[in-house]
């Protein structure tokens, strides 16, 4: 074997570190350029790298970008890697920026204005930024789509379009809370068809058809609704017992029963029709009482000269009473005429004539 000198050994030496030194270098190189920075660059930078790039004043910026203060701005620097930093910096601040100006944006048009159709765009997103804006865009249109569902439903109940309902997408299902409005307000459009359908049917019942006694039955109300049912349930009980009163009073007047008067606890114009009806059963009364009177009086007792007197008496009534005391008055002078002539045949003065004066 072959000796190895000094001068050998210093030569291995030699090689050997420029072995160790050259793929440090390569990957030097390469992760500048994966970074976008040619080896060119690279070299025309090295030498102002330490004089251009200054670690605490990036380090300033970082700290101002992540406590959310976009309006930073790195100088500019010569070029080279210097340049490439600044600029990447302020690219992401004036993205994140911007980016903040589209959120702030959608919150106004969306939330404030309404604008539901309005969504965040941001053509320079990439990657996790698009992603991440996807998800939001697309989190703002579930948010969008039950109310506009709950609006639909809402207008076609102000409209009376009661038997309209939410309904589920096949891609869309409720959770949560919103699974809860929308039984809820379902609900609430089932209980007010259900409401309608019986106060209608009452109102027929009662109104048009005269099926007295009819009352609405909505079962699982409560609150209004139960105050509401229980409130036209009074007025159809209140009016039948109303109009059923009047009825017997007209069957008690018409077979001659004068005596009954009607009874209802009413203000307004259901106190004065119990009045005037009341008070017509009164007059009828008088007329009767007063006609019976002179009958007995004129026909039967023989007391000539009776007349009837019913106070306050108008219109047919009273030429009714002005008839029947005509037709007494007229009685009263044939039977007296009668009794004087009678008398004077009875002297023997048959001179004496009845004189009866006929009505045309």
């Amino acid at each position: 074997m072959a000796k190895t000198t000094k001068k050998d050994q210093k030569k291995n030496i030699s090689i050997s570190l420029v072995t160790m030194e050259a793929p440090l270098s390569i990957q030097k190189q390469r992760q500048q350029e994966s970074k976008g920075i040619t080896k060119k660059e690279l070299n025309d930078t090295s030498s102002q790298e330490n004089d251009d790039l200054n670690a605490s004043e990036l380090l300033k910026f970082l700290i101002e970008i992540k406590n959310g203060n976009f309006d930073v701005k790195m100088p500019a620097y010569k070029g080279g890697l210097s340049l490439k930093i600044s600029e990447t910096i302020n690219e992401i601040a004036a993205n994140n920026k911007k980016l903040i100006k589209e959120f702030s944006k959608a919150q106004n048009d969306i939330g404030k204005e309404g604008k539901l159709h309005q969504r965040i765009v941001f053509p320079e997103a990439q990657g996790e930024w698009k992603t991440g804006l996807d998800s939001l865009n697309l989190l703002i249109s579930e948010l969008v789509y039950p109310i506009r569902e709950m609006d639909k439903v809402i207008s076609a109940v102000a409209k009376g379009n009661l038997p309209e309902l939410l309904l589920e997408r096949n891609d869309y299902v409720f959770y949560g809370d919103f699974d809860r409005i929308f039984k809820d307000l379902n609900n609430m459009v089932k209980q007010l068809n259900l409401f309608s359908t019986e106060v209608t049917r009452v109102a027929k019942e009662v109104g048009a058809d005269g099926k007295l006694g009819g009352q609405a039955y909505v079962a699982g109300i409560s609150g209004t609704w139960k105050e509401l049912t229980d409130s036209v349930n009074i007025m159809a009980s209140n009016l039948t017992y109303q109009v059923r009163s009047i009825s017997k009073v007209v069957e008690s007047v018409a077979e001659g029963n004068l005596h009954r008067k009607l009874s209802i606890n009413g203000k307004g114009e259901l106190a004065h029709l119990t009045g005037t009806f009341n008070g017509m059963i009164e007059t009828l009364s008088i007329i009767a009482d007063q006609v019976t009177n002179v009958a007995n009086e004129v026909g039967f007792e023989g007391r000539l000269g009776g007349q009837a007197n019913v106070p306050g008496a108008s219109g047919i009534w009273k030429n009714l009473i002005e008839n029947v005391n005509q037709l007494a008055e007229n009685l009263t002078t044939q039977v007296r005429s009668i009794s004087e002539v009678a008398s004077a045949v009875t002297k023997g003065d048959l001179t004496r004539k009845i004189r009866v004066q006929l009505i045309k």
